[in-house]
Order: structure tokens, then C-alpha cells, then sequence
């Protein structure tokens, strides 16, 4: 074989590679990927604890029950904070749909998408204001105080949370059973009745 042939292909593996990953990816972030997308929240969160667990403890309920994940006594509803504008899953088919018209690596146009840049704030402003938030939808009126509310922030701008600035007595007047945080690697828990 030349060189040319396996270089050639070399770059068809990368890119069979790289549609694959985008699959998964794209797979990950549809309607279908929901309940694996919460399970993998609650598990990376538990895993920044420094809990041990096993993964088949991680319980994802019925898409129309209020709890996403059980997990021991714990029933998480889990809610995102992203950045404004941010669309994960048309983001990931624009990725895959640039890769699957790809002949070689040199033809991949990546798709890119314009997001207003949010202001500079911190996760706790962020959660707290989105706690309050849910708290006056209808559907958690009756049973917030049975669930553990658990934000995963990937909103850019916006500082990890500080000890000090936690004001429990606050976040419990709200009625969750428990408010917690998950940010890059740091894991919380602001509130916990």
C-alpha cells in the first residue's frame, strides 16, 4: 500500500470517526437523549460529591412525572441554565449534516451560530432567580416540597458560587425539599430541608 492510499485512508477513518461521534452526540442532545442526559447530570453531580453509587441506582421515572431521576431517597428534578440562543440539539444535527456531505476532511464546513454574549453574573444569582422562578409554575405548586431541585449551569459568564453568598434561610422559604448545583466541577448543595 502507498502512502497515499494510506493516508488516504487514514482520513476516511477519522471522518467515519468523527460522523460517528457526531451521531451519538446528536442522538444525545434529541428528545430521545433526555432522560439519558438527566441520568448523566445526576451522576456526574453525585460523582463531584465524592458519593459512591452504582449507575443502575440512577432511576429515570416516566417523562410526564415531575421527578426526572430517583436516586436512593433522593427524586431530582433536574433544569439546565444555559446561555441564551443556545439550541444543543440544532447545533449538533448542523455538526453531523456538515460531516455526512464531507468527501475528506479539507471539505468539512463547520456550521457556526451567533449568541448574544449574557452579562457577567454569578451561578448562584442565576439559580436562585430560576428557583424562584419555577417555584410559581402550577405543576410544582403541590409537590416542590417533595423534590430536590438540581441545575446544571453551562451559561457562560458567570461565577462558581461562594459559601458566603448562600442564603439557605432564603432558598427553604421557596419550598423545594432540597436545591442543589452542578457547574464544570463544582457540585453543591445550596439547601437541603
Amino acid at each position: 500500500m502507498s502512502q497515499l492510499q494510506s493516508e488516504n485512508k487514514s482520513e476516511k477513518e477519522l471522518l467515519d470517526a468523527l460522523r460517528k461521534s457526531a451521531l451519538e452526540e446528536l442522538r444525545f442532545f434529541s428528545n430521545g437523549g433526555k432522560q439519558e442526559r438527566e441520568r448523566w447530570v445526576v451522576s456526574q453531580f453525585l460523582s463531584q460529591l465524592n458519593l459512591t453509587f452504582d449507575e443502575t441506582e440512577l432511576c429515570s421515572l416516566d417523562l410526564h412525572n415531575k421527578i426526572d431521576v430517583q436516586f436512593r431517597d433522593a427524586n431530582f428534578q433536574v433544569k439546565e441554565i444555559l446561555t441564551k440562543g443556545v439550541m444543543r440539539y440544532r447545533d449538533a444535527e448542523a455538526k453531523y449534516k456538515a460531516l455526512v456531505t464531507a468527501k475528506n476532511l479539507r471539505d468539512i464546513k463547520w456550521p457556526s451560530f451567533g449568541y448574544d454574549i449574557p452579562p457577567i453574573s454569578t451561578i448562584y444569582n442565576l439559580v436562585s432567580a430560576e428557583t424562584l422562578s419555577l417555584s410559581y409554575k402550577a405543576k410544582y405548586a403541590s409537590i416542590k416540597s417533595g423534590l430536590d431541585l438540581l441545575f446544571y449551569v453551562t451559561r457562560i459568564y458567570a461565577s462558581l458560587i461562594k459559601k458566603g453568598e448562600i442564603d439557605s434561610e432564603y432558598l427553604s422559604s421557596i419550598g423545594w425539599r432540597s436545591i442543589s448545583c452542578l457547574a464544570g466541577d463544582q457540585a453543591i448543595v445550596l439547601f437541603a430541608s
